[in-house]
């Protein structure tokens, strides 16, 4: 299927906005077929420090460049972020990028981004020994005679200075895994799952952090047990 930006953005205002303030948000997509892209829309307030807006927009393989703009009307201030993106064509085995998410909710089995409601995190700082959920898509899996994919996942936290492994604790996998073990905060386990011509594989996970500050690194690894490649991201 088509890729798609995912947009999680958190504003905070010093001093914090009076409660009738509203804050109008703005998310600009360039790419080069499609041109500009808009969505519009107000914010959600997170008490009277912060705000939070949540976007989704198709997008196309190749470089991108992305603008989130808030605009407070009544304290007449602004706040923009800019950053540029390449977005992978998906061929053969590929991994999307890691969304971080605070807040998980599903019913049943999670086998499709729709099955699953994610609050993402607008930072990468969480504080230590806090839970932090992560959700991916693994696209170009094969599949055998039984029309079922399995693979092998490894989830390895490192520090991005490339000293020790942190000690990371698993909390939970959302649906049925098999062979699920951990050591030296290096986690694996086994899926299979049926997917039709075109279809991806989502997986949600909980991790609690280490006890240990500093900046780490969490490198998330599929292997496709049916054709032998792995993907990494």
């Amino acid at each position: 299927g088509r890729p798609v930006l995912e947009v999680h953005a958190r504003f905070g205002w010093e001093p914090a906005l009076p409660d009738s303030d509203r804050v109008d948000v703005g998310v600009f997509v360039h790419d080069r077929i499609q041109g500009r892209l808009v969505n519009r829309g107000r914010a959600t307030r997170q008490g009277r420090g912060s705000v939070t807006y949540e976007a989704t927009l198709p997008v196309v393989p190749g470089p991108l460049q992305v603008a989130v703009e808030g605009m407070a009307e009544a304290a007449r201030s602004a706040a923009q972020l800019r950053a540029d993106l390449d977005v992978e064509s998906p061929e053969g085995l590929v991994l999307s990028d890691l969304l971080l998410a605070d807040l998980v909710d599903s019913v049943g089995e999670v086998n499709q981004r729709a099955d699953v409601r994610l609050v993402g995190r607008a930072d990468t700082l969480p504080p230590p020994e806090s839970d932090l959920t992560i959700y991916w898509e693994t696209y170009g899996l094969a599949v055998g005679a039984d029309s079922m994919a399995r693979y092998t996942v490894t989830l390895r936290p490192s520090e991005t200075a490339g000293g020790r492994t942190p000690g990371g604790e698993l909390v939970r996998v959302l649906g049925r895994v098999a062979g699920l073990r951990g050591q030296a905060g290096v986690i694996t386990w086994q899926r299979q799952r049926r997917l039709g011509a075109g279809e991806y594989a989502a997986d949600v996970v909980t991790l609690r952090l280490p006890k240990a500050t500093g900046s780490y690194r969490l490198v998330v690894t599929v292997h496709d047990d049916v054709a032998g490649t792995s993907a990494t991201a």
